[in-house]
């Protein structure tokens, strides 16, 4: 729009008139133009006219102008008057198509501009034609239906018999009070999301979970009801919140397109029926569900991966728009987390199961890979280890084909812990910790999906005797952690618990206690101070302190665990063996040998009504009683425990297996009590070359240089019990020098244990200097204390 010398308006075609035909832009030709006018005068004939600051997209493209490419012009025009500025920024024809390419809808800052009049002009401004007003005129009728027209016009008319001034006043007050009238109803609009929640979550459904939960019988089923359903209420309050926000930033305050509207209500959506799904299970919830209902509440969906900035951060967006089928898959596949949720892992897996069928048939593949990971997980979960595997790569394969870079990082870090853990094959899963650096390329340093990987990362260090990478990956998880969940969310726990066993084994500054604390801290909070994950938290904090030879506050955390589990499970359930052996390990080094005995006696009657005669939970309770008869001298009825252990261990791992050295020790050393040489020689071999083959292997794997040390120095202890003092001090330097090479000053007592075990070998193998080499020893492990107490006692009790 220009203006003549007369004073009048001339509008101009919208850059299609020539430069040369009108002198008052003959300034703007030849090197002197700015460059997105110099552009409409240097294209090819027949191809691209215009000025491309104002040119739709498709003229962008080369396709033919029309009508709808003429809204767009006249909106770039109307919005740089309104604000100061285009809607699409770029100083030439590719600058102007990426911004066009990328931006959702242009951003309006600074100026006031009453929303219904930005609504109109995105609209016309939208990147498909078919989106804008069916014709010019449409498009002006809607700007001329301003809500405060007919009140203006009635203002006006009383102008004249007011007065100017006046007239303005009750101009700008009218105005004011119109235009917060059609705020007002255009939040109307908006109202009504809690609507949606009615039979989802609501008062009813309220009502049927306490009766549920209190028909129970549970002892903390009333708590537990509270605090469900105080969560379930946060939670759909945060809902309600969201789609309201969602709705207003288009209809009210116009800064969204509807395209992002749409997108946003269908993650809301599918969010709602997740929620509906777990309620669904919770009403009906029998004793299993109500102990994990708390935690599948809080592991629900986050209601910010609704949020504007989320939705469009999305990796990929699924192959086609939404339809009646793909919301069934995805319900199939709320139902299946819901029941996984509740311990009902079978129904979960028919369920998902389904999901992937309907997905392939759907051909959605980010659907496919989502349900192949949670079906991958609940056969683990089974024991199904080869149907996991299965599974669980299928899904990541599909998740990298299609972009889908998160759920690819929950299909390895499912994978990590299936091979590391389930499956007993640490080395084999440790290769992957080289995936981090690519999640964290693709999904961000923050991504809460990161943290879960490095958890399993994490466990698969500490099999492998890494436990400062452990220490490390765990610390980096449980800050992302924090920043996604806050301080004080559930999914803290893990993170939690695993860094404090990692610095009870390190021997670090208070031995853990820290992170066990506040792990229960976190549990009493959501959990309530009766439910049994808090005695689990409570029992991790007993262990810390049991490191830090705090025996009385470490008992009383034990005590109140028991307490809490015997009133959930009743007198003889399983899950109190481990809180009874506890208990007696404190007894016994409190000096109360008796009361240590009738625990671990407890401990074991427990253990054996529930698992039979051969199962792995018996090793402790009978590791426990055989080292009580062994204090008291009772060598020969410790060694049936020691031998059962050893046949136990052997029966899950295997004979000669590297990880039965301990129970091999014991046995050998057990022998050496009772003096059948021969006997105590052979074994002392097999525990030899148990050591050898475990040095071996953590060369072959490169694990840390504290951890081949330590398996030297062990190995060393070995030789020199089976009659090698000399290859065994070739052991205790060759660790020596490593230990000191990494300053680990804290490990130095597994040096004083390999020269003790030199030491007493020398002795018994007589000489002059038999008797000072026999002092020798029982002054190093004297020196090692606790860590070498079986070793003592044969010492002390040898005669030469």
């Amino acid at each position: 729009m220009l203006i003549d010398r007369d004073g009048r308006v001339r509008v101009v075609d919208f850059g299609l008139a020539r430069a040369d035909s009108d002198p008052l832009v003959s300034d703007f030709s030849g090197e002197h133009a700015p460059e997105l006018v110099r552009d409409m005068y240097t294209q090819e004939a027949g191809a691209l006219t215009g000025t491309p600051a104002y040119m739709a997209p498709e003229q962008l493209r080369g396709e033919r102008a029309t009508e709808a490419a003429d809204q767009f012009s006249f909106c770039v025009s109307m919005w740089e008057a309104l604000y100061g500025e285009r809607p699409f920024a770029g100083d030439d024809i590719d600058a102007l198509q990426r911004e066009l390419a990328s931006s959702e809808q242009p951003s309006a800052h600074g100026r006031h501009v009453p929303a219904w009049v930005r609504r109109v002009l995105r609209r016309g401004l939208s990147r498909a034609p078919e989106r804008r007003y069916p014709s010019m005129k449409a498009l002006l009728d809607a700007l001329a239906r301003e809500p405060g027209r007919a009140l203006r016009r009635a203002v006006a008319i009383g102008a004249v018999v007011l007065g100017v001034a006046a007239a303005a006043l009750v101009y700008k007050r009218a105005l004011d009070h119109e235009y917060a009238r059609a705020l007002e109803e255009e939040r109307r609009r908006c109202a009504g999301a809690e609507e949606k929640l009615v039979g989802v979550w609501d008062a009813e459904r309220g009502a049927a979970l306490e009766r549920r939960f209190a028909a129970a019988g549970l002892s903390y089923g009333e708590d537990a009801a509270g605090r469900v359903g105080a969560a379930l209420d946060d939670y759909a309050r945060r809902w309600a919140a969201e789609h309201r926000e969602a709705c207003e930033a288009t209809v009210v305050r116009g800064e969204q397109s509807q395209a992002l509207l749409d997108r946003r209500v269908v993650c809301l959506s599918r969010v709602r029926v997740e929620l509906g799904a777990l309620v669904d299970v919770l009403v009906e919830a029998d004793a299993r569900a109500i102990e994990g209902a708390a935690e599948a509440v809080h592991g629900l969906a986050p209601i910010d991966r609704c949020s504007a900035a989320a939705v469009l951060g999305q990796e990929s967006r699924d192959e086609a728009p939404t339809s009646p089928e793909v919301d069934a898959a995805h319900e199939l596949l709320a139902r299946a987390r819901a029941r996984a949720g509740a311990g009902r892992p079978r129904e979960a897996l028919a369920l998902a199961q389904r999901a992937v069928a309907v997905a392939e048939a759907l051909e959605r593949g980010p659907l496919r890979a989502e349900a192949l990971i949670l079906q991958g997980t609940l056969h683990a979960e089974l024991a199904e280890l080869e149907e996991a595997r299965a599974a669980l790569w299928e899904g990541l394969w599909t998740a990298e084909e299609f972009g889908r870079y998160a759920l690819a990082t929950l299909a390895v870090a499912e994978h990590v812990d299936l091979t590391g853990t389930l499956a007993g094959e640490p080395v084999t899963a440790l290769p992957w910790t080289r995936y981090r650096g690519l999640a964290e390329r693709r999904l961000g340093a923050e991504h809460v999906t990161l943290a879960r990987l490095l958890l399993s990362l994490a466990r698969t260090q500490l099999l492998n005797d890494r436990r400062d990478e452990a220490e490390e990956l765990l610390t980096r998880a449980l800050a992302i952690l924090e920043r996604a969940r806050g301080p004080s969310h559930p999914a803290l726990v893990p993170a939690l618990n695993e860094l404090a066993r990692v610095r009870r084994m390190t021997g670090a500054e208070g031995r853990g206690l820290p992170e066990a604390t506040r792990a229960l801290g976190i549990a009493e909070e959501v959990f309530g101070e009766h439910h049994p994950q808090t005695a689990v938290a409570l029992r991790n904090v007993g262990n810390a302190l049991l490191y830090d030879e705090q025996y009385e506050p470490a008992r009383a955390r034990y005590q109140r665990g028991l307490e809490i589990v015997e009133r959930a499970y009743g007198p003889e359930h399983p899950a109190l063996a481990g809180y009874v052996s506890n208990l007696g390990v404190i007894a016994k080094r409190l000096g109360q040998l008796e009361r240590a005995r009738e625990l671990y006696a407890r401990a074991l009657a427990i253990a054996e009504r529930h698992h039979g005669a051969e199962h792995g939970a018996l090793v402790i309770p009978l590791f426990n009683l055989a080292g009580l008869l062994t204090q008291a001298g009772r060598y020969a009825d410790a060694h049936g425990y020691f031998e059962r252990i050893l046949a136990i261990k052997e029966g899950e791992l295997g004979a000669g297996h590297p990880g039965l050295t301990r129970e091999a020790t014991d046995l050998a050393l057990n022998l050496e009590r009772m003096r059948r040489a021969s006997e105590a020689a052979v074994a002392w071999r097999r525990v030899v070359g148990m050591y050898e083959r475990k040095l071996v292997d953590a060369e072959a794997r490169q694990a840390s240089a504290r951890a081949r040390a330590e398996l030297r120095a062990r190995l060393g202890e070995a030789r020199a019990w089976s009659g090698d003092p000399a290859r065994a001090q070739e052991d205790c330097e060759a660790a020596r020098a490593r230990m000191v090479a990494t300053g680990e000053a804290t490990r130095g007592r597994l040096l004083e244990i390999c020269d003790g075990a030199v030491a007493f070998a020398r002795a018994r193998g007589g000489g002059d200097d038999a008797a000072a080499q026999l002092e020798e020893a029982r002054r190093l492990y004297r020196r090692a204390e606790d860590a070498a107490a079986a070793r003592k006692l044969v010492v002390e009790r040898w005669r030469l």
